[in-house]
């Protein structure tokens, strides 16, 4: 059987590796031969090594996914990661596109994976030719066309403090000092450190909101109702069944990481 060869672009380094897991499960002859932290970067590579397919997170830096894609003017098969599953997927769903949701889950990945193998069996797109038939070319302009128009411009998370109720108090902490937030109703914890001590208090914030302000380089979400700061892992163990328990540095606190949220971590 051909060894096909793929291209992984994402700006979170533990969701490529956590890609790369997945794919090395469902589909152990692709060869992952490059990875990209942002859009520019995956276009660079992609012109230096020709990868036959292109897996690409949808919000990248300097270029976004749908960017990148339309750079690459169809030359290789495309699939978009995304972790916003509902403004556009009747775009991703509309022709020689696929997509995958983050988490990433087995059965979807697999099925991603028979409709890119059925593609390229179909038509295969060797190192050397990368040309679309012009219909084809068309198509895919118009989609990646319609996804950049349905796509909000997302500014890089910039925020570095939160206004946090104590009591009748109101606190400023820093971005630094969060250890992790478990959504409550209609409201979200915060629980920090300061002087050693952990504290927490209470914002009128979705988990959602505060995800997107922080940004993935410093939170990751591990359940519908709890995210951690990258920097207070310390490890996490796998349970019975399809969870697992994260411990926290320093701290005798474990949290929950669901079934859907274990592709971020290795698991045995």
């Amino acid at each position: 059987m051909e060894a096909f060869t793929a291209l992984i672009a994402d700006d979170e380094p533990l969701l490529r590796a956590a890609l790369k897991r997945a794919l090395a499960q469902a589909w152990p002859e692709l060869k992952i031969i490059c990875e990209a932290r942002n859009g520019k970067q995956a276009v660079e590579l992609f012109e230096a090594e020709r990868p036959q397919i292109c897996f690409l997170d949808v919000h990248m830096p300097l270029l976004n996914g749908v960017e990148a894609a339309m750079m690459l003017s169809g030359r290789a098969q495309v699939v978009f990661v995304t972790a916003f599953d509902r403004y556009a997927l009747d775009a991703f769903e509309a022709g020689a596109i696929d997509y995958l949701l983050k988490p990433i889950e087995p059965a979807r990945l697999e099925k991603c994976v028979a409709r890119l193998k059925a593609k390229l069996q179909e038509k295969p797109i060797p190192p050397a030719d990368f040309a679309l038939l012009p219909t084809d070319q068309n198509a895919l302009q118009k989609i990646l066309q319609d996804l950049l128009q349905r796509q909000p411009r997302i500014q890089p998370p910039t925020a570095r403090w939160l206004k946090v109720a104590c009591g009748q108090a109101l606190k400023l902490i820093s971005a630094e000092q969060i250890v992790y937030l478990h959504a409550q109703d209609k409201y979200t914890t915060v629980h920090w450190i300061e002087q050693g001590i952990t504290l927490q208090g209470i914002v009128r914030s979705s988990l959602k909101v505060l995800l997107a302000q922080f940004g993935p380089e410093r939170m990751m979400q591990i359940h519908r109702a709890y995210a951690v700061a990258l920097s207070a892992v310390d490890s996490v163990r796998k349970l019975d069944g399809d969870s697992a328990q994260l411990s926290l540095k320093g701290s005798a606190k474990t949290l929950p990481v669901s079934r859907r949220y274990l592709t971020q971590f290795k698991m045995d």
